[in-house]
């Protein structure tokens, strides 16, 4: 991404909050669910509610098989509404390790269904995120945290939103209070493609505070990562 926009991008600013909770069924089943509101400035003002209940299968340590569903419904004050459904199949696995870097690759497969008045789309997405994080206390996993991402999203079919995603930049400080309980700020540089004009880009800020709330204490160090977005 260029440190330097374009006379033709547009800088916006974006807000989310989220709420996850994860659960262990088994040693290797876990369930998991998240959900949030989503506020977006500039010309295109929206606001997005969502949740997403899913699934992960830990196969070992470093492999893990993830899917889940996803049901987005948005607002936009230029355009018509839209609700999305989004059925997806992953995998995460971990590599390489660098010194103290433990790398952690996700793939996923989205089927995006979206809804608007009378009219319908389907698109299948690609995305791929490339993350890490970094301790700041002595003991690991116990305090602060620096989680960073890197993530790309290749789209097929037809143009379902008004803006198609390119690229996410993510970086922020995690807190760990217990084995309980987890608070994420992030700040996330995003970049898009308009659907009328592919020239055109748009690159969004986005501020975004996530709560985690672990109900069983399972692999308590597994879920401190780059989240899911």
């Amino acid at each position: 991404m260029s440190g330097v926009a374009s006379a033709q991008d547009e800088v916006t600013g974006q807000l989310w909050t989220d709420y996850h909770a994860h659960f262990y069924h088994s040693e290797s089943m876990e369930y998991y669910a998240d959900g949030g509101i989503r506020f977006g400035g500039g010309d295109d003002k929206f606001v997005r509610a969502y949740v997403r209940p899913s699934i992960r299968y830990h196969h070992s340590e470093k492999l893990r098989f993830l899917a889940g569903l996803g049901v987005f419904g948005t607002n936009y004050e230029v355009a018509p509404s839209t609700l999305e459904i989004r059925p997806w199949q992953g995998v995460r696995f971990r590599w390489p390790k660098l010194g103290r870097f433990q790398f952690s690759n996700l793939i996923r497969l989205e089927q995006r269904l979206t809804f608007s008045e009378n009219d319908s789309a389907f698109q299948l997405r690609l995305r791929y995120q490339l993350g890490t994080t970094l301790p700041l206390m002595a003991v690991p996993w116990r305090g602060f945290y620096v989680p960073v991402s890197f993530e790309f999203f290749f789209d097929a079919g037809d143009n379902v939103d008004l803006f198609s995603d390119e690229l996410r930049l993510n970086a922020g400080v995690g807190y760990v209070v217990n084995e309980v309980w987890i608070f994420t700020f992030l700040l996330t540089v995003e970049r898009t493609r308009s659907e009328q004009d592919s020239s055109f880009s748009t690159a969004d800020i986005i501020f975004r505070f996530q709560v985690k709330q672990l109900l069983s204490k399972r692999d308590f160090r597994g879920r401190i990562e780059a989240p899911d977005s």
